[in-house]
């Protein structure tokens, strides 16, 4: 019983780390996307909004911390691209 506990925490530690892997990628592809925006300043006022309303949901039902502290770094990401455009 104990190595089918093992094997089974391997196989959801390897899906863990292949949707943080995946998460990744997308954030770094939006980041590429925000930098090449020709009105970063409008994509910023709406990703803030909507940010904001996500957030405001949780006056009723907390999300768990790992959950707001993932969006919040995404956000927080392709914020510092928008400010950066193309200066990279």
């Amino acid at each position: 019983m104990k190595q089918r506990n093992k094997e089974g925490l391997a196989a959801i530690a390897l899906m863990v780390r292949n949707v943080y892997g995946v998460h990744f990628g997308l954030n770094l592809a939006v980041q590429a996307m925000a930098r090449t925006q020709p009105d970063p300043e409008l994509v910023a006022a709406i990703l803030r909004d909507a940010a904001e309303r996500t957030l405001e949901i949780e006056d009723n039902e907390p999300y768990p911390e790992a959950f707001r502290d993932g969006m919040l770094t995404v956000v927080n990401g392709v914020l510092n691209a928008l400010k950066r455009g193309g200066q990279e």
